[in-house]
């Protein structure tokens, strides 16, 4: 069926991406970025690397949102603000295990951007004492959802970022399989990127196969495109109340 082929798919990439961890960075990068190409090759447009910059921008910026949430709330609980501060740890709605074995705490989105939004002049003291750079990334957080225009701003300078990583990784790609130059400044931090863009994509791509039983990997993918166009407009309406917040966080299917 499909679905099972899609599934073998993923698992096919899963393997090869575990099977590069045992190669040199430079390898590495050359068959993690085939890995990309693999999921993208099949698809409607003038280049391959279009169709990945295309697939990679709008994958992130679907969840960009909730990434830079999740980050804030890991930091929270990393630095056991959970046992500092009754608020937090209200928040806390179950604990889920981690891939080391170690049960973390999870959290309702809406309920902890309230709490941010709202934080106790207590609270905020206590969290800018014991860690400053955790107090500046929720006020920038905040900042960037505050209005339809910051979040338009954020969601631009992601794309930028994005799009200079695969611009970057793609031009590190070439020149490692065409050239005999082999010494690439900072290849290990490209590596680490690419890796990053790549189970991110492959978790949203199990995460619509198991929904839908009848989608391969390139319905996904023009799935990804049509809820990206929603999510914008969804943004040209957008408030900064609960209900628009949830359309951030969880983009529509």
């Amino acid at each position: 069926t499909d679905r099972s082929s899609s599934l073998k798919s993923i698992f096919n990439l899963l393997d090869l991406i575990e099977n590069s961890n045992n190669m040199t960075t430079n390898n590495q990068l050359i068959s993690l970025w085939a890995c990309l190409e693999k999921i993208c090759v099949d698809l409607d447009e003038n280049s391959i690397i279009q169709r990945v910059l295309s697939t990679m921008e709008k994958s992130h910026l679907l969840y960009t949102v909730k990434k830079d949430l999740n980050s804030i709330w890991h930091s929270l609980i990393k630095n056991k603000f959970h046992e500092k501060i009754k608020d937090i740890e209200s928040l806390i709605t179950d604990t889920d295990m981690g891939d080391d074995g170690v049960q973390y705490p999870k959290y309702q989105p809406i309920k902890l951007i309230n709490y941010l939004k709202n934080i106790p002049s207590e609270d905020q003291d206590t969290i800018q004492t014991d860690n400053i750079l955790l107090f500046a990334e929720i006020t920038i957080f905040l900042g960037n959802i505050n209005s339809k225009e910051n979040v338009k701003k954020y969601l631009d300078r992601e794309r930028y970022l994005v799009s200079q990583d695969i611009n970057r990784i793609y031009r590190h790609r070439n020149i490692l399989t065409h050239s005999n130059h082999d010494n690439i400044k900072n290849i290990e931090y490209f590596v680490i990127k690419l890796n990053q863009y790549i189970n991110a994509l492959i978790s949203i791509l199990i995460h619509y196969t198991m929904r839908n039983k009848s989608v391969n990997i390139k319905d996904v993918i023009f799935s990804i495109d049509s809820s990206y166009d929603f999510y914008v407009q969804q943004i040209e309406n957008i408030e900064p109340n609960v209900d628009d917040l949830k359309k951030l966080i969880a983009p529509r299917y």
